[in-house]
């Protein structure tokens, strides 16, 4: 390598213009959108869930396999979680984006503390254990996903960079 240089070209280069003006970084590019894409679709399904808790909280409570098992109906409480996940969803939408990733780690935390209240009613007898697969797609797998997919991109940014991961 040059003098001033890194892994992905001249030290004078901003990150986009590496990844595509340096050879050598295509596999590295795609990876990096691979992840993007997934954080985005996290982002979009969190904030379409949002929007529809917000907007048709009744209609969201009834659809929602489980959900009525949960206890009453409380338009308040549904509306103010489905300002949680539309922010989450916003969050990882923009890190999907590349714009604002520091704030996907907040919508990542809401999806994965959203999911240990579920584990933790389940553990206290709370909630029946059968009840966490029900709540599989739409609990679980979203953090789990945001979590991986966060975690990817911050590793290969710092990969690309020379730094520790």
């Amino acid at each position: 390598m040059t003098a001033g240089a890194n892994e992905l070209g001249p030290a004078c280069h901003t990150r986009r213009a590496c990844l595509v003006l340096w050879p050598g970084n295509a596999k590295k590019r795609s990876a990096l959108k691979e992840h993007a894409a997934v954080a985005a679709i996290v982002g979009l399904v969190c904030g379409i869930n949002g929007l529809v808790m917000i907007l048709a909280p009744f209609a969201w409570y009834g659809a929602v396999p489980g959900v009525t098992a949960t206890g009453p109906f409380n338009a308040h409480f549904v509306r103010d979680i489905g300002c949680a996940y539309l922010v989450a969803g916003a969050a990882l939408y923009l890190a999907g984006r590349d714009i604002g990733r520091d704030a996907a780690v907040a919508g990542a935390a809401f999806l994965v503390l959203h999911a240990l209240v579920h584990v933790g009613d389940a553990v206290a007898g709370r909630e029946d254990f059968h009840h966490l697969l029900v709540d599989l797609p739409g609990v679980f797998v979203l953090p789990i996903v945001a979590v991986w997919t966060l975690a990817s991109m911050r590793k290969r940014r710092h990969r690309s960079k020379g730094e520790p991961s």
